[in-house]
């Protein structure tokens, strides 16, 4: 079980560094685009066509791909003014209540994303000046958010369980 529990973390961390490395691609591709438009705009008096559809596409991938990734590394934003005050056994159960209340809300969100994907696709929704199908973009959320849940999962699991999480083990 254990062996288990071991592999599929570390296929969930994986999985989650290839999207972060996408995200990062991203991250390269916006800034290129915003650098070329402005110097279209202001030097050619020609800005690039479609730039603010194609950054705000471009960050959905940056912020959903990079999420699992972020949670995995513990890098996201906690607030530790109360939390630090805790005991270690309050801290683990504070732990476990916030990972489970974000996968409640983390679903529900892959859900209902997932659901406007499918109907921006059954109604052929196009993003504007592009016209580009909006729905395979939509899915940039769903992917992200269902591979967060995925993380949270694992780290639920390890929390329940007392076992430290994988990323310690090395």
């Amino acid at each position: 079980m254990v062996n288990a529990l071991n592999a599929c973390a570390k296929v969930v961390k994986a999985v989650g560094y290839g999207w972060m490395i996408v995200a990062v691609w991203f991250m390269a591709a916006l800034f290129f685009l915003s650098v070329a438009d402005v110097g279209g705009r202001y030097l050619f008096n020609r800005p690039i066509v479609g730039t603010l559809e194609v950054s705000e596409i471009l960050l959905l991938g940056i912020v959903f791909f990079g999420s699992a990734y972020t949670l995995n590394r513990d890098k996201h934003v906690t607030m530790e003014l109360l939390y630090a005050r805790l005991s270690v056994p309050a801290k683990r159960g504070v732990d476990i209540a916030t990972r489970i209340l974000s996968l409640a809300l983390f679903v529900l969100m892959t859900w209902r994303v997932t659901e406007v994907a499918f109907y921006y696709k059954a109604t052929n929704r196009l993003v504007p000046t592009l016209f580009w199908p909006m729905y395979p973009f939509v899915l940039f959320v769903s992917v992200g958010t269902l591979l967060l849940c995925m993380e949270l999962i694992v780290q639920i699991v390890f929390l329940i369980s007392g076992r430290p999480y994988y990323e310690d083990q090395g």
